[in-house]
């Protein structure tokens, strides 16, 4: 199975474009833009600061100096990159599904262990984590900490928590599991120490450039809170933000906020303590179980409590929780939540990013979704923890019942939102005066003539229910699409015209100021129709200078049929 998820996924690095035709980008632009400061000497830690600890950020500059060796290709080597950078983050995504694989082993046997490794590599989300950011590495630390905690490795256990803490905070939460597992003092500062050695391995090359290691944990506390709660109640809608890359070669720059401190956002952290106080009492009071669940139970809330109360949230955290959902719940209730999460998530992004990024009712909804599943699986974990036997009971409908709500709500949410973009790209396009012209002036069933397939495609989603799009081309296209059919001929163009005035008492001629087609077409309308109104939109001052070069002058027509003729 193993094989098969490494062929499958190798075949996705080199093949597959992540967020297809929608999301062009992925985080891999940002990890190249960073790693090629090396070009002039700069390195992270070193010469500036970035909003991750240090561990993964060198292991982009190994990945890049690798790529230099081989052929330019379109004049960089980000393709090289790409692949080799995505190979070493494939590494660690499969080391978190053999992860998967012998927790579920020990904690449900072997048929559990085949089943939950066979759904976490079907499932969407943890493929298209690793194909767009980094999370592999930092969760394989955090599953690795758990897995030895459960047995009672506690030592090991501390050092992969320190060593994840320097990809990133998370793999922290690992020492819990592990502070539980050990059954004595010296164990659990045995247990500390390792982790302070392991966050130590990384973090000391680089203390005599301490101000930008420090730069990079205070941006973590100084960021403004995003995709949360918290954001959402402070009216902040947008992704997660930090001081652009340039200025991170000033440590100052990691006080950089996104939007000035609001009040919401100041209960974030608040918060986060009381319920840190809550779970270290759960924690205290937990009672060992049979193969260690206790332990992962504790883990995964943890993780859970994090993403709930956490002040920032972005889409691949969830690949830190959906482990969790699959070992504590092994049953198709944990497949519906894990399912259910990630629909969010891909609504989240890049659905409401790409498309419905100025509707914040939509983000809060999600926002809600999330967090109500997110609890809704602390449940089970809660379960585990505290012995509660009639949990079992309540899930069994709370888990459908929350899963019928999301759908439910999707069905009455696509109608809103589809219209809610139309009338967001409508404002946003490029000929929006036109646009708007044709929509406003035309009072009743019309005609709309084109002389070009862009101008069709932009002006069709909005006018559709007005009257009838046509475009009118000369009868040869271009030397390879030459279209012999006698309904394009002249005398066929020239009769659909009449017709069409005809039936309409008017037809609007749409194209570009500069389309010679458009002139022809307006000799053939002067026959038969008067024009009544003209009107030249040339928008392109609206759009930056390399925007503007796909933008053309529209010049808009108004012709009136005459009954005479």
């Amino acid at each position: 199975m193993l094989g098969l998820a490494a062929a499958f996924q190798v075949a996705s690095l080199v093949a597959v474009r992540p967020g297809g035709y929608l999301a062009g980008q992925t985080d891999y632009e940002y990890y190249y833009a960073f790693a090629r400061l090396s070009n002039l000497g700069l390195y992270p830690f070193v010469d500036f600061w970035l909003e991750y600890p240090p561990l993964f950020p060198w292991l982009a500059i190994g990945a890049y100096k690798l790529s230099l060796l081989f052929p330019a290709w379109d004049d960089s080597s980000f393709l090289w990159f790409r692949w080799l950078l995505g190979g070493a983050l494939l590494a660690f995504h499969l080391g978190c599904v053999t992860l998967v694989y012998l927790l579920a082993l020990r904690l449900h046997g072997l048929p559990a262990a085949w089943q939950g490794a066979a759904l976490y590599s079907a499932l969407f989300t943890p493929l298209f984590t690793w194909m767009v950011w980094f999370e592999p590495l930092p969760l394989f630390f955090l599953l690795l900490g758990v897995y030895l905690a459960v047995r009672e490795q506690v030592g090991l256990a501390g050092l992969a928590a320190g060593l994840g803490f320097m990809a990133k905070l998370v793999p922290a939460l690992a020492l819990l599991a592990a502070l539980k597992a050990a059954r004595t003092w010296p164990a659990r500062v045995v247990c500390l120490v390792a982790a302070a050695i392991g966050a130590s391995l990384v973090a000391a090359p680089l203390l005599p450039h301490l101000e930008f290691l420090r730069a990079s944990f205070l941006s973590m506390l100084a960021r403004s809170p995003w995709e949360s709660v918290w954001a959402v109640a402070d009216g902040y809608v947008e992704f997660g933000r930090v001081a652009p890359l340039s200025d991170h070669v000033l440590a100052g720059s990691a006080l950089w906020s996104a939007y000035p401190p609001a009040p919401f956002s100041a209960l974030a952290l608040p918060a986060l303590l009381v319920g840190g106080a809550v779970y270290l009492a759960l924690w205290w009071r937990s009672r060992p179980l049979p193969r260690g669940q206790h332990l992962v139970a504790l883990a995964g809330l943890a993780v859970l409590g994090l993403l709930v109360l956490g002040k920032g949230y972005s889409p691949q955290f969830l690949a830190y929780a959906l482990p969790f959902v699959l070992l504590v719940s092994p049953d198709r209730y944990g497949l519906g939540y894990a399912l259910g999460l990630g629909a969010v998530n891909l609504a989240e992004w890049p659905l409401y990013h790409q498309l419905l990024h100025d509707q914040p009712a939509v983000l809060a909804g999600l926002v809600v979704a999330r967090n109500a599943l997110l609890l809704a699986v602390a449940g089970d974990h809660l379960a585990v923890v505290l012995g509660w036997v009639r949990w079992a009971a309540v899930r069994r409908w709370l888990c459908p019942l929350l899963l019928a709500g999301l759908a439910a709500a999707a069905l009455i949410a696509v109608p809103l939102g589809w219209s809610a973009w139309l009338d967001q790209q409508a404002r946003l396009d490029p000929y929006a005066g036109p646009l708007q012209l044709v929509r406003e002036r035309s009072p009743g069933p019309a005609a709309l003539v084109f002389t070009d397939d862009t101008l069709y495609y932009h002006f069709y989603p909005y006018t559709w229910h007005q009257g009838e799009l046509l475009v009118f081309r000369p009868r040869v296209i271009s030397p390879d699409d030459l279209l012999f059919s006698s309904n394009l001929s002249e005398a066929a163009n020239r009769q659909r015209l009449a017709d069409l005035l005809e039936r309409y008492g008017s037809v609007w001629l749409i194209a570009f100021e500069d389309d010679w087609v458009a002139g022809e077409v307006r000799q053939w309308l002067e026959e038969t129709a008067s024009l009544r109104q003209r009107a030249t939109y040339d928008d392109r001052w609206r759009f930056s200078a390399e925007q503007a070069r796909d933008v053309r002058a529209v010049v808009v027509e108004a012709w009136q049929w005459r009954a005479d003729q």
